[in-house]
């Protein structure tokens, strides 16, 4: 059984003899702390201080990518889906992906032979790179800059 935060998955294999061990395992989950509170409020005086507001991001939403070589140099496309592909069928495919936490771009298909993919010069490879503000995207010969839109 492994547990992630409201989700339980359970493995089963059915090939497993009668006799194993998966009835002795055990799932220990940590007792909720109790909150505690320094000995000002315990003795009524309160002190308060607001919060620092955290500096926030533009709404995802205004995102957006503009082209800056080729034909097509000086395009705006935003970015207003959940998930965009960028790129041609037998040649680098990639895909921005919308999260909570922002834009990520991912590499689909790198034919053997072609350029990778690259986000301010560094190869995308097999990994998910989180979009920062001005990051530049090269695939196929081609810039596309990744910009939030005010």
């Amino acid at each position: 059984m492994i547990v992630i935060g409201k989700h339980e998955l359970r493995y089963e294999n059915a090939n497993s003899a009668a006799d194993d061990d998966t009835e002795k395992t055990v799932l220990i989950r940590p007792k909720p702390q109790q909150p505690t509170y320094p000995s000002s409020v315990a003795s009524n005086d309160v002190e308060y201080e607001p919060a620092k507001q955290p500096v926030l991001p533009p709404p995802l939403e205004h995102a957006k990518l503009q082209i800056l070589n080729g034909t097509g140099a000086g395009k705006e496309l935003p970015l207003t889906k959940p998930s965009v592909k960028l790129g041609k069928a037998g040649s680098e495919v990639v895909q921005i992906n919308r999260r909570p936490d922002g834009h990520f771009i991912v590499c689909l298909d790198q034919p053997k032979g072609s350029a990778p993919s690259r986000v301010n010069g560094k190869d995308i490879g097999a990994r998910s790179v989180k979009l920062d503000n001005h990051d530049i995207i090269e695939i196929n010969r081609l810039k596309i800059e990744y910009f939030h839109a005010s």
